[in-house]
């Protein structure tokens, strides 16, 4: 099996995608006040925007402890992966690079490496389809994160919003 890519719940690719390519999405977690969701897993993008306009305060994120790094890792080895590219939102936006990097020393039975996408939403998420179609043509680790540096450079996410007030 070739090197698997492993990404976060901010990509937002569809479903379909994500299978397609056989990425592996770690869920941040989405807090409503004292409730806390596993964003695509316990929170549906539908679920989130029906409760967000009556939300007092706002809702919040938060990275995922690197257990559940750990265990994406182990379950794609078990799987048969060769190498991982773990791929995630930037960091001076979020705190989930710092704890893949965190938890990608636990795993030596194959090479993983983290990189700092420095993305948000689907510049994520396209950096983890193309990494995920190198993967599938026989691409090293090594030669997938160079080839996703490379596009991260050229990549940029542009949003147009309705309102502000959330």
């Amino acid at each position: 099996m070739p090197v698997r890519i492993v990404t976060d719940s901010t990509c937002d690719l569809p479903p379909e995608v994500v299978a397609e390519h056989k990425i592996a999405v770690v869920p941040l977690y989405v807090n409503f006040g004292s409730e806390s969701f596993r964003d695509g897993a316990d929170l549906t993008r539908d679920q989130f925007y029906a409760r967000l306009p009556a939300s007092r305060p706002s809702p919040t994120t938060s990275a995922p402890g690197a257990d559940a790094f750990v265990e994406v890792y182990q379950r794609l080895i078990a799987e048969g992966a060769t190498g991982i590219v773990s791929i995630h939102i930037g960091s001076s936006l979020s705190n989930v690079f710092n704890v893949a990097q965190m938890a990608a020393p636990s795993i030596t039975a194959v090479p993983v490496r983290v990189i700092d996408g420095g993305q948000i939403t689907l510049g994520t998420g396209f950096l983890a389809v193309h990494a995920a179609r190198l993967a599938a043509s026989g691409a090293s680790p090594d030669e997938i994160v160079a080839a996703v540096k490379a596009m991260a450079e050229r990549t940029y996410s542009y949003a147009a919003l309705d309102t502000l007030e959330y």
